[in-house]
């Protein structure tokens, strides 16, 4: 019990001294930009992108931070950044260069539709826009936890929807990421109807090559998959397990279709069919 105690004092104690640290750090940078008249410049990362880097602005350096002194700021949050690829990534362009070989008009780096901040991808016929979220410049070094979720808030009161797609999942999943991209765009055409589809229960194996195969999150164990069959072939998924926030309760771990295929009604039907008692 004396261990348990002194490990959790220890944790807190140090939680206690990352806070202070934290504070303190916030503390200095904010005297910094109160002497010198600048901003930090990762502040300005958050607000405008790093498009505006090609004006080649002066930077300050103090004590191991970057800052841009305020008599700049005004140059700063009017620059229209342009179609660059020194400032988009190649991975960023090839889903933008995807997207057009679809048939549609796109624009790039647009920072008009959720001013000041910056839309990397908008399809305007669609009112669908991307954001690509780089492994580096999106780490929580440089993002909030409520960085993303704000900018998707602010699209939405706009009307438009805004898909968020990480670089490590275009990376390890572009077929799916695709396939998510039409869906959301509405340009998949195997369309099929879940009242011609056959509920089957599903075995290990074929859940887990189906989930891995279509699912972005891959592969998770689960206690019951059940799925739908159209002329003989598996089309969708949905795997259930013991909820593992309620006691007698279940949770829905996995619900995917087949790339490229929208199944009118699937998940509804899957839902209806699951069998409550074969998981509790």
């Amino acid at each position: 019990h004396l261990k348990n105690s002194t490990s959790e004092f220890s944790r807190s104690t140090i939680l206690q001294i990352l806070n202070k640290m934290l504070i303190t750090k916030q503390n200095n940078i904010k005297k910094i930009e109160e002497q010198y008249n600048c901003t930090n410049q990762k502040k300005l990362f958050k607000l405008y992108g790093q498009g505006w880097l090609i004006l080649h602005i002066p930077k300050i350096h103090i004590k191991g931070n970057t800052f841009i002194s305020n008599d700049y700021l005004s140059k700063i949050s009017s620059y229209e950044p342009q179609y660059n690829i020194a400032f988009s990534s190649k991975k960023e362009n090839d889903i933008g260069d995807y997207i057009e070989s679809l048939g549609y008009e796109i624009i790039r780096s647009d920072r008009k539709l959720i001013c000041p901040y910056e839309i990397d991808i908008y399809v305007p016929s669609k009112k669908i826009a991307i954001e690509f979220n780089g492994n580096y410049w999106h780490s929580t070094q440089y993002k909030d936890s409520k960085y993303h979720k704000m900018k998707t808030e602010l699209a939405a009161s706009k009307g438009i929807r805004l898909l968020h797609i990480y670089e490590y999942e275009w990376d390890n999943n572009p077929e799916i990421i695709k396939s998510i991209i039409k869906s959301a765009i509405g340009c998949i055409s195997n369309k099929i109807m879940a009242r011609k589809c056959k509920i089957v229960e599903v075995d290990k194996i074929t859940e887990k090559q189906f989930i891995n195969t279509n699912h972005l999150q891959g592969y998770i164990p689960s206690n019951y998959a059940i799925g739908l069959e159209y002329n003989g072939e598996l089309v969708e998924i949905a795997t259930f397990g013991k909820s593992r926030f309620e006691r007698n309760k279940i949770e829905l771990l996995r619900s995917c279709s087949k790339l490229n295929t929208i199944v009118i009604g699937g998940f509804s039907k899957l839902i209806k069919h699951c069998k409550y008692d074969e998981i509790i």
